[in-house]
């Protein structure tokens, strides 16, 4: 027998705040209702790194948000602010949609590196 678990509501939305973008490379900061404040990233890597990070506790007991959703768009990106809704996570990879705050636009993605495509193609505009 497979069990559900529940996740509260904004358990895989995550602020993705791009401060810079050059070369191809972005660093900013990730924001999360389970996260005391923003966290640095310094490569697309490792902004990856904290998102798996931050799904596989997910399911964990006492993974309870300690803020709320709209806390989490206080502050804006200096380049771009995106909302990041993880939908699915199958085949080792994401599912999910973007949306950029400042432009308004939404794009879904079916993996990973589709994600990566979409923010690099919005970043370098």
């Amino acid at each position: 027998m497979q069990y559900m678990s529940f996740q509260p509501s904004g358990a895989r939305l995550f602020a993705v705040k791009i401060d810079d973008y050059t070369n191809g490379e972005m660093k900013g900061r990730i924001d999360h209702i389970r996260l005391p404040g923003e966290k640095r990233f310094l490569s697309s890597f490792h902004l990856l790194s904290l998102i798996q990070e931050l799904l596989d506790t997910g399911n964990c007991p006492g993974a309870t948000p300690i803020r709320s959703l709209p806390a989490l768009y206080e502050a804006k990106g200096k380049t771009a602010t995106f909302q990041l809704e993880i939908l699915f996570t199958q085949s080792q990879s994401w599912q999910g949609k973007l949306s950029w705050i400042e432009e308004k636009r939404e794009a879904t993605f079916r993996s990973v590196l589709e994600l990566l495509m979409i923010l690099d193609e919005a970043l370098a505009l």
